[in-house]
């Protein structure tokens, strides 16, 4: 998503933390409001046979039902 707002392909919205010291981007500051924030865990469906993919898609998906 960073570069492609950088190529000037419309706007994004990150953590502070995540915006780092890149001169390409503008900070702007969202107050007053309840922001939720949701994760997501994707991958091909083919990839997910593979070991690693496919442990990894089980953990998050143990984790998402810890917090619902």
């Amino acid at each position: 998503m960073r570069e492609a707002v950088a190529a000037g392909f419309g706007v994004g919205a990150v953590f502070a933390s995540e915006l780092g010291d890149d001169r390409r981007f503008r900070r702007i500051t969202v107050a007053g409001s309840d922001l939720a924030v949701a994760e997501y865990a994707l991958c091909l469906q083919e990839r997910r046979r593979v070991a690693l993919v496919r442990a990894f898609m089980e953990e998050a998906t143990r984790l998402a039902a810890l917090n619902p």
